[in-house]
C-alpha cells in the first residue's frame, strides 16, 4: 500500500508518495513543497472526495490567531468505514480555501481494495480482545469498525480499548479471523470561592473552590471551563471502573484551607496550565470549547507504588499516583507534569496523534515543550525546587536532584540528541515504549531547546543561534500553531520539521530570522 501526503502551502497541493519505516503500522516520511498545484484546483478534488463520501468532516477549530479562520478536519473514508490515520485539514477563510495538508493512504491510482463486511460482530472482537488482556481487564468506550492501514496491506479491524490494572490498551482485531492485529497502551502519561492550600512541598497556593452542602468541594467554576479534583481515597477499583467520577468522590475541606498537597498541587496547577493556553495561544480549555478539566489523585496507597501520571483518553481525566514514598512523592506535585498530561487532551482535540512510533514521540514531545513553557510562564527561572528550567519531573522526587528528561542534553541520560542516533524500530518495537515515544521525543525536545537558548549539536556539530528567552513565546507559538493545525494522527518527525515551518512562515513572514532558526534547529538534530 502506497501513502500519500497532501502537501500544503500558498501553491495548492500534491499526492506526493511516502516510506515505511514503521514495524507494523504504515507509516511514512512526508515530502512537502511550497510550490505545487493550485490551492482551488485541489479544493474541488477534496470537495469531490467530501461528495463521493471518501472524506467526512470530523472537527471545526476555529484560529487562535487569525480571527475568521477556520481549520476543517477531513478524515478518510473507505466504502463508509473510516481509515485509521488517514485525514486532512483544509484552513478556510471567508470561504476560501487557504491550505490543505495531510495523508491519505491507498495504492498507487489512490484505491483501496478492502472488504468492509466484516466476518465478526464486534462483541467477538471484544471478547478476543480481553482473551489476550489480564484476568480482570474490561472493555470501555466504543467499538469502531476501521480499515487499519499495515505494511503489508490494508485489514479491516475493529478498533476498541481494554481497561487493565493501570492499563489502558488500544486493540485492533482482524474483523475477519479475530487476530490481534495491533496491541499499545494509549495510557498518555505523566460561584467560585477562594481558598488557602497549602502544596506538597509546603507552598501557599490559592484555591478556587465551590462551597456547597456546607463544606468547601475542589471545584473550580471560575474559569468558564472548569476544573474538579477527585480524591479517590484509594478505592481503585471504583477508579478503575470509571465510577469515581460522583460529587461522592469530590476532594472536600471543611475549613478551606486546603492540606492535601496531591489535591491541592492537581487542582491548582491545572489551573495554571489552563490559564496559560488562554493566556499564551487563546484557547479555552482542552477541547477549546470549554470542556471541563478532571483529575483524579489518591488511587492507590504509597506502599503499592503507583509511580505514574497519565492522561486517559477514554473519559479525558487526568490522574496522579501517590509515588512510593520513598523515591517518588505525589505526581501532581510538579507543575510540568501537570502540564504535560493536559498537554495530551490538547493533542487529542487537534492532531490526536497516533500515540505508538514516531506520532507518539511527537506527542510526547509537545507535551514536553508545552510542559517547559508553563513553567517558565509561571516559575521564576533557575535551579532547584519549583522552577523553571529545562529538565523534566525534577520536582515529584523526595530528593532533589534525578530528573526524567533533559532538553539540554538528552545524551546524559541516554537519550538521543539527533535522528542519527534514534532508537530505531528495530530495537524499539512497538512493544517496547511503544515505539520509542519517550525515547525519542528528546530529539524534538533537544531542537525546540536549541532554537530558544541556542548551542551546538553534540552529534551534527551545527551551531544554531538561538532566539533567546525572551523570545522563547515566540518559538512556543509556531510549535504550538504547528501541532494543533497542521499535523495528522499519522504525522512523523519530517511533517513536524515542516509544519512548524509553515508555521513560522505564517506567523512570521517567509525569510524571517525566526524561520531560519526554526530551520536551524531541525538541521542540528538531523530532521529534514
Amino acid at each position: 500500500m502506497t501513502v500519500r501526503f497532501v502537501a500544503l502551502f500558498t501553491g495548492g497541493l500534491a499526492f506526493l508518495p511516502f516510506f515505511s519505516d514503521a514495524q507494523t503500522l504504515r507509516s511514512a516520511r512526508t515530502v512537502w513543497a511550497s510550490d505545487v498545484a493550485d490551492v482551488p484546483a485541489l479544493a474541488r478534488d477534496v470537495d469531490l472526495m467530501l461528495r463521493s463520501g471518501e472524506l467526512e468532516l470530523a472537527s471545526i477549530q476555529r484560529d487562535g490567531v487569525f480571527q475568521g479562520r477556520t481549520h476543517e478536519r477531513l478524515d478518510q473514508y473507505h466504502r463508509g468505514v473510516r481509515v485509521f490515520g488517514g485525514q486532512l485539514v483544509w484552513q478556510k477563510e471567508a470561504g476560501r480555501v487557504l491550505s490543505i495538508t495531510g495523508k491519505l493512504f491507498g495504492d498507487d491510482n489512490g484505491e483501496m481494495s478492502v472488504n468492509t463486511d466484516a466476518a465478526l460482530d464486534a462483541n467477538a472482537a471484544v471478547a478476543h480482545a480481553l482473551a489476550a488482556s489480564e484476568a480482570n481487564a474490561f472493555a470501555v468506550g466504543p467499538v469502531e469498525l476501521v480499515v487499519l492501514p499495515m505494511k503489508e496491506g490494508a485489514t479491516l479491524a475493529y478498533y476498541l480499548h481494554v481497561r487493565g490494572d493501570r492499563r489502558l490498551d488500544a486493540f485492533f482485531v482482524d474483523a475477519s479471523k479475530g487476530r490481534i492485529l495491533l496491541r499499545y497502551n494509549d495510557h498518555r502519561s505523566q460561584t467560585g470561592m477562594i481558598g488557602l492550600g497549602v502544596g506538597t512541598w509546603g507552598d501557599q497556593k490559592k484555591m478556587t473552590v465551590q462551597q456547597a452542602a456546607g463544606t468547601h468541594r475542589a471545584v473550580d467554576t471560575v474559569r468558564p471551563f472548569g476544573i474538579r479534583t477527585y480524591d479517590v481515597n484509594f478505592d481503585a477499583g471504583t477508579w478503575n471502573r470509571y465510577a469515581a467520577d460522583t460529587p461522592a468522590f469530590l476532594a472536600t475541606d471543611a475549613d478551606n484551607e486546603w492540606r492535601d498537597g496531591a489535591v491541592v498541587d492537581a487542582h491548582v496547577y491545572a489551573g495554571y496550565t489552563y490559564d496559560y493556553y488562554f493566556k499564551q495561544h487563546g484557547r479555552r480549555g482542552v477541547d477549546d470549547a470549554g470542556l471541563a478539566n478532571i483529575n483524579f489523585v489518591h488511587i492507590a496507597r504509597q506502599s503499592a507504588g503507583f509511580n505514574n501520571a497519565f492522561y486517559d483518553p477514554v473519559d479525558n481525566s487526568l490522574n496522579y499516583g501517590d509515588g512510593d514514598g520513598i523515591t517518588f512523592n505525589f505526581f501532581s506535585s510538579s507543575l510540568d507534569v501537570v502540564a504535560h498530561e493536559l498537554t495530551h487532551a490538547v493533542t487529542q482535540f487537534t492532531s490526536d496523534l497516533i500515540y505508538l512510533n514516531e506520532s507518539g514521540a511527537l506527542s510526547e514531545a509537545i507535551s514536553d515543550i508545552m510542559a517547559v513553557s508553563v513553567e517558565f510562564f509561571f516559575e521564576p527561572a533557575g535551579s532547584g525546587r519549583q522552577r523553571a528550567d529545562w529538565v523534566l519531573g525534577e520536582d515529584i522526587f523526595i530528593n532533589f536532584g534525578p530528573i526524567f528528561r533533559s532538553f539540554r542534553d538528552p545524551n546524559a541520560l541516554g537519550d538521543p540528541d539527533h535522528y542519527d542516533v534514534r532508537c530505531a524500530p528495530q530495537v524499539c518495537t512497538e512493544d517496547f515504549d511503544n515505539g520509542g515515544v519517550h525515547i525519542n521525543s528528546s530529539i524534538v525536545n533537544h531542537a525546540f531547546y536549541l532554537m530558544v537558548e541556542g548551542g551546538t549539536n553534540r552529534v551534527s556539530g551545527m551551531r544554531v543561534d538561538g532566539v533567546g528567552r525572551a523570545q522563547m513565546d515566540r518559538i512556543e507559538s509556531i510549535f504550538y500553531r504547528a501541532f494543533t493545525v497542521y499535523l495528522v494522527p499519522s504525522s512523523n518527525f519530517s511533517d513536524a520539521r515542516e509544519a512548524t515551518l509553515r508555521a513560522a512562515r505564517e506567523l512570521f513572514s517567509a525569510g524571517s530570522a525566526l524561520e531560519q532558526t526554526v530551520r536551524q534547529g531541525w538541521d542540528a538534530v538531523g530532521v529534514h
